[in-house]
């Protein structure tokens, strides 16, 4: 890197899943600070001088986060940009706000869609059974007789649709409770850095 040479001492996997904007390259700080002066790449993003630390974890009790930010801030000043899990939370609050409501509107708008979908094919359905009603009219059935019949078949299909939600659910339930997945989430977004 930069025209230097490194030995390699070992291996760190940070993380199961390949990060493309984290290089996972441990090289000592003074040899970071230097490279790091020198890219023009980083100073154009944020002036770096040689003495400078791009990033420091600290192993603190949770209880304790909020006191040891405030002292840190104290002493560091507005120099430095401390994360605690309570300013990501603020960081992504709003975010998480913004996806409840576009989730709530397109839940609205889909229910929407399948009321006007069933509308739509209860009203073919009617169409496609115009001889069928004939049939039952000619043999006595009254308007109140047909509808019925037909109301009768929609809470049939209704029924079984929600039994069907149900055993999807309970589907659902059972392979979540014995079949797992593994998220990685990205170290910056811990309250604890994940280096193995």
């Amino acid at each position: 890197m930069a025209d230097a040479s490194f030995p390699v001492v070992g291996q760190a996997d940070a993380s199961r899943a390949a990060k493309i904007a984290i290089a996972n390259v441990y090289v000592p700080i003074e040899e970071a600070q230097k490279l790091a002066a020198a890219s023009s790449q980083v100073q154009s993003v944020s002036p770096f001088s040689p003495a400078d630390v791009n990033l420091l974890f600290i192993k603190a009790d949770q209880e304790k986060i909020t006191n040891l930010a405030s002292a840190l801030r104290t002493i560091v000043g507005q120099k430095a940009t401390i994360g605690t899990p309570e300013s990501f939370l603020k960081l992504l609050g709003s975010f998480f706000a913004l996806s409840d409501k576009l989730t709530m509107a397109a839940s609205l708008i889909a229910v929407i869609v399948a009321v006007l979908i069933a509308f739509k094919t209860m009203a073919g359905n009617i169409a496609e059974r115009a001889r069928e009603i004939g049939v039952l009219k000619a043999v006595g059935w009254t308007n109140r007789n047909v509808v019925s019949q037909l109301l009768a078949e929609s809470v049939q299909c209704f029924l079984a649709g929600i039994f069907g939600r149900g055993a999807g659910k309970a589907e659902r339930t059972y392979y979540s409770g014995t079949v797992g997945a593994t998220v990685p989430i990205d170290f910056l977004l811990t309250s604890k850095p994940q280096f193995n």
